[in-house]
């Protein structure tokens, strides 16, 4: 994939936006409300969904693997990689397959994405931690609060089917 220089550098202002966003989920104490470790709102992953709607799936996957590496690397917690790593492929893959659905709006999208991510993320999980038990029947309790933040569309009479 050859890319121009102008989409490589909307790929990295859409990078470091992304990166914004993510340090800017660490202000917002959710896991007071919600008892679930490491829960966020997930504002990175709008600007994910917009990437593969504005400039395609190849350049969507770029701009993914660069916050979550450079994420990682910035707070330094390499250990969050994997699930970083996971949960977003994770999101990707399945939110390319739903956009190609016309009858599936971007907000049907994003809300599948969120709740592959959850999955993704609890792969993460059942592979780091030496006991497998632990993963029984944690994913199906992360399925709702992966849709949390999307919750306000269906208020304001946008359907996620158009």
């Amino acid at each position: 994939m050859k890319l121009t220089t102008k989409q490589l550098t909307l790929c990295a202002v859409l990078t470091a936006l992304a990166l914004a966003f993510s340090y800017l989920e660490n202000f917002f104490p959710l896991s007071l409300a919600i008892p679930i470790p490491g829960i966020k709102l997930g504002l990175a992953n709008i600007v994910t969904v917009f990437a593969l709607y504005a400039l395609g799936p190849a350049q969507a996957l770029l701009i993914l693997t660069g916050r979550c590496l450079l994420g990682a690397v910035f707070a330094g917690n390499m250990n969050a990689l994997i699930f970083s790593l996971l949960g977003g492929f994770s999101a990707m893959l399945v939110m390319i397959g739903l956009s190609r659905f016309r009858h599936l709006s971007i907000y049907g999208v994003s809300i599948g994405g969120a709740a592959a991510h959850n999955c993704g993320q609890v792969a993460a999980a059942c592979l780091t931690l030496p006991d497998h038990r632990s993963c029984d029947g944690c994913g199906g309790g992360l399925l709702v609060p992966g849709a949390g933040p999307y919750k306000h569309f269906a208020v304001t009479n946008r359907p996620i089917f158009p």
